[in-house]
């Protein structure tokens, strides 16, 4: 009897492993952190505040990248022409959002 207890516990062990590990759902998020230069800023409608940034190193693409910012108290912080270091993520549907961001010295 404990040894299959044992066996139903390890099966149970396993499984959960594989299920963790199994691939993306469509709502999943892409989670990115990286230095941008902040090169414009503003706001749509209202609450809806965003800044558009580009990769400051050379190596990369000049891709501009649209973040939206949900708290304005950490846009008007935000500085153009700035260099950053950003966390955001990227839903399923495209839209960019800030998470963190703290200036680079």
């Amino acid at each position: 009897m404990r040894r299959k207890i044992y066996i139903l516990f390890l099966i149970i062990i396993v499984l959960g492993l594989i299920t963790s590990c199994s691939d993306k759902e469509e709502g999943d998020i892409l989670a990115v952190v990286s230095n941008l230069e902040v090169i414009e800023k503003g706001k749509e409608e209202p609450e809806t505040y965003w800044i558009i940034a580009i990769y400051p190193d050379k190596s990369k693409s000049k891709e501009k990248i649209k973040i939206f910012v949900k708290d304005e108290n950490v846009w008007n912080l935000i500085d153009i022409n700035r260099k950053y270091t950003v966390h955001y993520a990227k839903n399923s549907n495209g839209v960019i959002n800030l998470y963190e961001i703290e200036r680079l010295k």
